[in-house]
């Protein structure tokens, strides 16, 4: 017989996430980049919201390892959405969102605890610097 881990109570909230899905199995939160008919870029908001994810694993004691995956079935991460980065910004803003991809990678490496990739698809540019990260 099976036993299934039962869901987690986290001592902190879920934080509110526009583009990544969070959830919490026995000591097990699973990060979902959620934008599969886009095939998962990362976005700006995607990118906040990854950070966001990690910050909160890291932090919620409960947590002891990180899984790290895409959502549907033709990607794991598409790379960067290049469209993301131009919209309405400034040139100064613009600039400015591009460390948003040091922050994330910075956080993932010294998260504190392990992180498994489930890479699902294809993971081309910043797609493999994530998955590698």
């Amino acid at each position: 017989m099976l036993a299934l881990r039962p869901t987690i109570t986290p001592l902190t909230e879920f934080p509110s996430l526009e583009q990544v899905l969070l959830k919490a199995e026995g000591h097990v939160a699973t990060i979902t980049l959620n934008r599969p008919e886009q095939r998962n870029p990362l976005s700006s908001v995607m990118l906040r919201d990854l950070a966001t994810a990690f910050r909160w694993c890291q932090h919620e004691p409960e947590v002891r390892v990180t899984v790290l995956t895409g959502a549907g079935d033709r990607a794991f991460c598409a790379g960067a959405d290049l469209n993301s980065f131009d919209g309405g910004m400034t040139d100064l803003e613009r600039h400015r969102s591009r460390d948003l991809f040091v922050e994330l990678f910075t956080l993932i490496a010294s998260l504190g605890k392990p992180i498994v990739g489930r890479i699902n698809g294809h993971a081309p540019a910043c797609g493999l610097g994530l998955a590698c990260s």
